[in-house]
């Protein structure tokens, strides 16, 4: 038999792939929601550790402008991924603002 992870997300996540600034490396969104979101960064030897914390900052294309979401929050995962690694992180809180 198969182990089942449990699924606890608790807000429906969307496909979407946004650029994130992590401070110290880039990254893409591979999934996102207000309680969560997954990124991929190619940069392999940044030190992240599950339980750490993380400040990723992503700018949104609107018809009216650009937004910047800025988050705060906590790593929950740490994957091997295409060479980079792979980040599950919850979302303790955000701000968003523009910038027009």
């Amino acid at each position: 038999m198969g182990t089942e992870m449990k699924d606890s997300r608790k807000e429906e996540r969307f496909l979407v792939a946004h650029s994130v600034n992590l401070g110290n490396a880039g990254g893409i969104t591979r999934d996102f929601s207000t309680s969560g979101m997954y990124i991929e960064t190619d940069v392999p030897d940044v030190p992240y550790v599950p339980g750490g914390k993380i400040g990723p900052t992503i700018k949104l294309d609107c018809p009216w402008g650009e937004l910047i979401l800025k988050c705060n929050g906590e790593i929950v995962r740490v994957e091997s991924r295409h060479g980079g690694i792979g980040l599950a992180v919850k979302i303790n809180e955000f701000a968003m603002t523009s910038d027009s």
